[in-house]
């Protein structure tokens, strides 16, 4: 992030944010700092080791995908570089499936669940076969494994064990974000 200071454009990074929030000065700086880094460390880590574990064994992906990096960003060279930014990486397309197709394979949180906040029907479930509508009252907790949802061959395809980040060119709403 950047500020104005003057006539200049000065960096403005999360530790300013930290110290215009916490009233408690450093030691509650150092906590918060150190809550993030140690509830994010172990997803963070995961889905990258997942990732390069996943472009290892698909080097086509993983040319691909290097060369769309170097066509956005460039090479570094002697220091120099163009400035990756969040929102450049959220453009970068190719970088963006293969991470959702990652997360679909390889979920960092295995188990989720919800809670019903009013009376609902689901339009399938019920019945002998699943297929008719059920009722799922107020209050009722819904846990689900995301390993088996994420491979569910009547929504991703028959090749749901397969590594294919290109999937994620085809938008399948709230499913998409695996």
């Amino acid at each position: 992030m950047a500020k104005r200071e003057g006539s200049s454009l000065a960096l403005y990074d999360f530790l300013d944010i930290l110290r215009e929030q916490c009233s408690g000065g450093d030691g509650e700086i150092r906590k918060r700092v150190l809550g993030f880094l140690a509830t994010e460390r172990d997803t963070t880590a995961s889905l990258m080791s997942c990732t390069w574990y996943c472009l290892v064994r698909n080097p086509h992906v993983f040319a691909k995908l290097r060369s769309e990096i170097l066509s956005s960003y460039g090479p570094r060279t002697n220091g120099a570089s163009v400035r990756i930014t969040f929102s450049s990486l959220k453009e970068c397309t190719s970088l963006q499936h293969a991470l959702s197709e990652t997360l679909r394979l390889h979920s960092v949180v295995h188990i989720s669940s919800c809670r019903a906040l009013w009376n609902s029907t689901l339009p399938t479930g019920g019945g002998a076969d699943g297929k008719s509508p059920i009722f799922v009252p107020q209050g009722t907790e819904i846990n689900f494994s995301k390993h088996v949802l994420h491979r569910r061959k009547d929504f991703w395809g028959g090749d749901t064990d397969n590594f294919v980040p290109k999937r994620g060119e085809k938008k399948r709403g709230a499913a998409s974000a695996a």
